[in-house]
């Protein structure tokens, strides 16, 4: 390995080809949501930046995936810096939520500006710490954005004041619970590690805390991004679009004309 992180999953346990089995696995769930998210988008003709917000969760899936699997230096920087990029993505779309089009090209030019900074002062630093607080920034502001946005819109829309605060809400906690778990498995590796040699399987995968985070932090950024084309599509006066349950538990934007799902 040549990467500047290894993280607490034992390497090569599951399999030959993969370092960290679990932790690469668990990235399917940044392809399966998004794929839903992009539906939505084409569904419901959503503005082009919800796609653009969508997949680069997908990309940031596909280089966790290269990452936990090879644990290549070079597979790092493609699960680490689509997160930032990805994290610019979000911060836009929360920034034009009630903009005009105006100021879109000063707001793209200062995130992309941000981006690029944040990517070459990581490669020259190659500190995993630098990288860290530069994405803890951004999903402060796209939290904090989030959160005004939807206080906002609940106020403009109250109809739909449940709907706006139940989906901040669970990206919110997810991704605190998700953060906790990234923290534990740094702190608590030889213990963890241990437990899982005494359970076994099929339950010591439970204790693979990484993973979990990263089906965590796919909820939390689906969310995000749906719950913001959802407000979007109220702020734009969109009449035909509302948030069903996907299955009873995943909030999905859609079209009036889906009336069988339960409505969030």
């Amino acid at each position: 390995p040549t990467s500047t992180l290894d993280w607490c999953e034992e390497n090569y346990i599951l399999s030959s080809w993969l370092a960290e089995a679990w932790n690469a696995s668990s990235n399917i769930f940044f392809q399966i949501l998004p794929l839903i998210g992009l539906v939505s988008v084409w569904k419901t003709h959503a503005e082009a930046r919800f796609a653009v917000a969508y997949v680069a969760l997908m990309l940031t899936g596909v280089g966790s995936f290269l990452f936990h699997g090879t644990l290549l230096y070079s597979a790092q920087l493609l699960d680490e810096l689509p997160m930032v990029f990805g994290g610019c993505v979000s911060v836009y779309v929360q920034l034009q939520m009630w903009g005009t089009p105006r100021h879109r090209p000063l707001t793209v030019a200062l995130l992309a500006l941000y981006g690029l900074s944040t990517a070459l002062i990581y490669l020259y630093l190659r500190a995993p710490i630098f990288f860290q607080s530069s994405f803890g920034i951004l999903t402060f502001f796209q939290v904090l954005l989030n959160g005004v946005n939807v206080a906002w819109a609940a106020a403009a829309y109250p109809a739909h004041k449940r709907t706006l605060w139940g989906g901040f809400a669970a990206g919110v906690g997810a991704f605190l619970a998700a953060y906790a778990l990234w923290t534990l498995d740094q702190k608590l590796c030889p213990t963890l590690q241990s437990t899982r040699a005494v359970l076994g399987y099929p339950l010591s995968p439970l204790l693979e805390l990484h993973a979990w985070w990263h089906v965590l932090t796919a909820f939390a950024g689906y969310v995000a991004v749906s719950g913001a084309q959802f407000a979007r599509a109220l702020v734009l006066g969109r009449k035909d679009v509302r948030v069903f349950y996907g299955g009873g538990i995943l909030p999905v934007v859609w079209g009036l004309e889906v009336g069988k799902l339960k409505e969030w």
